[in-house]
């Protein structure tokens, strides 16, 4: 019984599909007395596998494959079920006697060579499809698998097709969330990542890497680790998801990387469990373009700049983080360019930043 537990926590231990068939075969080879184990998804009319996977993995892997492309018209169990639609797990020697069995090619090309003449086998085919089947059987030498092996494979049967149906659902969910992804950014021209509590980034959509790279000289394509200067912005944000939930700044909270070409402009969009944020990056419409407001308003380099920033509705602990200067300093030349505009708020000043 103990076996049995472990043997099925292995099984459902994950709900990718990628490792849907290493899982599968650690899973027989718990339970049986066997020396190979393998799963199989198989066009069985064509007797063509799509994925194939042994556990322990074997030797000259590629070899094996052809020599068993080359003979496999006389895989037992695939081929007996395919034309019997056999209800059941079966042994090989159910049916067929094994001394014309060792006059075949694929005994000897396929399991002396490679597999070591493992030719007691128990398994079972299970159409999915039309064309589409999951096969898994074990392997031994010398004495066969008993009734009682044969009945204890079928009563896993009910279970590897649940794992199956679990992976390939996780599969389509996982495709699904990919597409809602990709377009949630395509709909603001932007991209989208998800980061852990340690900044480090566990997926991406396509046009994040082109952004990082255009505003981010430390960038390489296709790192998990953000750049140190977009590191630095989040910072206080990780720090504090890491503490306790009060202390989380709202969502929709951004900043700014400016470059001479224009702003790149990253926004806290969600936040699941395990502290991990989902950023939204996009580039700013507008150009930046503080000379043009320099010249307009009379205003110093710098002046300019701070008045782009409060047009874009920026606190002056933002425009501050922005232009790397303390809060003091851009409250200055706040109140240095509301003189030479002749207002007296951050709304009449955003309206003449937006040529209102």
């Amino acid at each position: 019984m103990v076996t049995l537990v472990k043997a099925l926590e292995t099984l459902y231990g994950s709900a990718d599909m990628p490792s849907l068939a290493g899982r599968a075969t650690q899973c027989l080879r718990r339970l049986f007395d066997c020396e190979l184990a393998f799963f199989d998804l198989t066009d069985v009319p064509a007797v063509h596998s799509y994925t194939l996977v042994t556990s322990p993995a074997l030797p000259n892997w590629e070899a094996f494959l052809a020599a068993l492309r080359r003979h496999s018209h006389e895989r037992t169990i695939i081929t007996h079920s395919g034309r019997h639609a056999y209800p059941h797990a079966i042994r090989t020697s159910d049916w067929i006697d094994l001394r014309p069995f060792r006059q075949t090619g694929l005994y000897n090309e396929v399991l002396v060579p490679f597999v070591e003449r493992m030719d007691r086998q128990v398994g079972f085919v299970n159409k999915l499809t039309e064309t589409l089947s999951i096969g898994v059987s074990v392997n031994r030498r010398g004495k066969d698998f008993s009734a009682e092996e044969r009945t204890l494979l079928e009563l896993l049967r009910p279970h590897l097709l649940q794992a199956y149906r679990i992976a390939q659902a996780h599969h389509r969910m996982h495709e699904r969330e990919q597409a809602v992804r990709e377009d949630a950014a395509a709909a603001v021209d932007g991209g989208l990542c998800q980061i852990d509590a340690a900044g480090r980034m566990e997926w991406a959509t396509a046009k994040v890497d082109g952004l990082l790279a255009r505003y981010f000289s430390s960038w390489q394509t296709r790192s998990t680790r953000l750049p140190p200067e977009m590191l630095t912005l989040l910072r206080p944000v990780l720090a504090a998801g890491r503490k306790s939930a009060e202390d989380e700044p709202a969502l929709g909270r951004s900043w700014c990387v400016v470059r001479p070409f224009g702003a790149l402009r990253v926004r806290l969009a969600s936040k699941t469990e395990g502290g991990r944020w989902q950023l939204l990056l996009s580039e700013d419409p507008r150009d930046f373009d503080a000379a043009t407001l320099a010249t307009r308003h009379g205003l110093s380099q710098r002046e300019a700049e701070v008045l782009f920033w409060i047009g874009q509705g920026k606190t002056n602990e933002e425009i501050g983080i922005i232009l790397s200067i303390s809060r003091r300093t851009a409250q200055k030349h706040i109140e240095r360019l509301f003189a030479k505009l002749q207002v007296d708020n951050r709304t009449a000043a955003a309206r003449v930043a937006l040529g209102k």
